[in-house]
């Protein structure tokens, strides 16, 4: 239930409005925290997420300097395009920061109709196309990423 209010909030371009929202960038935040604590280099690390993941990804990195984003089919609304956020009112730039750089990685499955928003959104968008053209149920699926895609030039 909790995913689909989230969803539907986004669709209205109203992700602001979620609680679940801010709890998972705060929960993010805190394993972040914990594994600088720990050693690691914020510099080498990658949050990464699918749909409502990769949006949340998103945000969090507006939270969280140093780090990198991957989104998979992120999820968007028509609302988030630039150039039609400029009409709503009040008019604030969303992603400011990750959207227009190189810090968040989305990736898109072409056909998938709930992430093809995040095309014009995200500066760094790789199209993948893949052939034979899956239906757009089989395009949004994180599983059918991880079977039918594969990277080129692939890993030796």
């Amino acid at each position: 239930m909790t995913d689909l209010a989230s969803d539907v909030l986004i669709t209205l371009g109203k992700e602001n409005l979620s609680l679940r929202k801010y709890l998972q960038i705060k929960y993010v935040k805190e394993i972040v925290d914990k594994l600088y604590d720990e050693g690691y280099s914020l510099n080498e690390s990658f949050i990464t997420g699918h749909s409502l993941g990769a949006l949340i990804t998103a945000y969090a990195l507006m939270e969280i300097s140093n780090v990198k984003g991957i989104g998979f089919n992120t999820g968007t609304s028509p609302l988030h395009i630039p150039s039609v956020a400029r009409f709503r009112q009040p008019f604030k730039k969303l992603l400011d920061g990750v959207a227009d750089s190189f810090r968040f990685v989305n990736y898109h499955v072409k056909g998938d109709f709930l992430s093809v928003s995040s095309t014009y959104l995200f500066k760094d968008t790789v199209i993948l196309s893949p052939s034979p053209t899956p239906s757009a149920i089989q395009a949004h699926r994180i599983s059918y990423i991880l079977q039918e895609t594969q990277p080129n030039p692939p890993f030796d």
